[in-house]
This record gives structure tokens, sequence and C-alpha cells, in this order.
């Protein structure tokens, strides 16, 4: 609990620093166009197929995983990996409501 309370500071800056250069990796143009076109796909296109449950869960399971490989093992270190996947499943579960996200889009989108 020591180790944490004198790092707190130099992971947060840490944290902010890895997080601003992701978000300017994702504002240059290209992968913005293929990120908007993603979500909109995503989000909107509703007059696909409707995938199987065996699908669903697969593409879940996939992206949980992928999620908790992004958070840096410095990270994982120091708030543990329990509060880690506790963090993600959380953000996880969050983003699995439709209507909320296709909320969230518009405002993104019209502000």
């Amino acid at each position: 609990m020591g180790g944490r309370i004198l790092f707190k500071n130099t992971l947060e800056t840490y944290t902010d620093h890895y997080l601003q250069c992701k978000l300017e990796q994702l504002s240059q143009e290209h992968r913005l166009v293929s990120l908007i076109t993603r979500l909109r796909d995503a989000v909107f296109c509703e007059t696909t197929e409707p995938r199987s449950t065996a699908a669903k869960q697969k593409r879940a399971k996939q992206t949980f995983e992928e999620m908790m490989v992004y958070i840096p093992d410095l990270i994982s270190k120091c708030i543990g990996e329990e509060a880690k996947f506790e963090g993600i499943r959380l953000l996880f579960d969050g983003l699995q409501q439709p209507v909320l996200n296709k909320q969230v889009i518009l405002c993104v989108f019209t502000s």
C-alpha cells in the first residue's frame, strides 16, 4: 500500500501520457475516417443478418481478451490483476447496451 501511495502521481502521469498518445494516434485523419465508418456500421447498420449465439459469444470473448491485453503491464502491476479485470469487465458490460451506444455515438457526432 505504501508503494502505491508513493507512485500514485507517477502512475497517473504515465497513464495520462499513454492515453494522450493513443488519442493522438486515433485523431489522425485516415484513422478517424476508418473509425467513424466502423462505428456507423456497427451501431446503425441493422440490415445485416443476425449473428448466432455462438458467434456472439466467440466475438465477446475475443473482444474482452483484447481489452485485457490493451492495458499496459505497468498499470496491471500497480493496481493488481483483479482490479484490472474488474475494471475492464465493468467497461465491457457497460458497452453491451445497444440503445445507449447509439445515444452516445449520436452525442459524439453532433457535438
